[in-house]
């Protein structure tokens, strides 16, 4: 393998493992959540965390990513390709 094959291999490799720690990040409500279905409103994430029927359950409560109804963020986690 060359010096640039390796290169390109160990970028894609570092690629997967950020791809994995902002994935792992997303996983836990972020300061912004809402925590009732009636505080969500146009424009925002409506990425759920937890059990609805536990107290603790929330949305993501972020800047939604264009039209969709997630943030950036959870649209890569929700959207993946086929």
């Amino acid at each position: 393998m060359t010096a640039r094959e390796l290169a390109v291999q160990a970028a894609r490799e570092l690629q997967a493992i950020e791809a994995e720690l902002e994935a792992a990040a997303l996983l836990e409500p972020p300061a912004t959540a809402i925590r009732s279905v009636l505080e969500l409103r146009n424009g925002v994430c409506r990425y759920p965390f937890g059990d609805p029927r536990h107290p603790s359950f929330c949305f993501c409560g972020a800047e939604a990513f264009r039209a969709l109804p997630y943030c950036a963020g959870h649209a890569r986690l929700s959207y993946r390709p086929a």
